[in-house]
């Protein structure tokens, strides 16, 4: 719900913006400018709708597999923590 009033209220101040800025200067585009504006809109929202659309896409919203988390060992500079034992990931593997 807060998502819908943030972008609620970002696009009524973008419309208020251009709305006053249109009122006090009238701005008049070159039709060609107008029509590669508009051909650049159509083919960024032509391309992820057609990729979004292929049905060879799979959006899965669970994990149909297992995994395993595995402690890398990577820290911060401030961190004081030790390194991972390494024998314990890989006991066959001796240093």
């Amino acid at each position: 719900m807060e998502m819908a009033f943030d972008l609620l209220v970002y696009f009524i101040i973008w419309l208020a913006i251009i709305y006053l800025v249109n009122r006090l200067i009238a701005v008049r585009p070159n039709r060609a400018i107008v029509a590669a504006l508009w051909l650049v809109t159509v083919l960024s929202l032509a391309f992820p709708v057609l990729r979004a659309s292929n049905p060879d896409n799979v959006f899965k919203t669970k994990r149909d597999f297992k995994y395993e988390e595995v402690d890398t060992g990577v820290h911060f500079m401030w961190d004081s923590e030790t390194n991972p034992d390494y024998e314990k990931y890989f006991p066959e593997e001796k240093r």
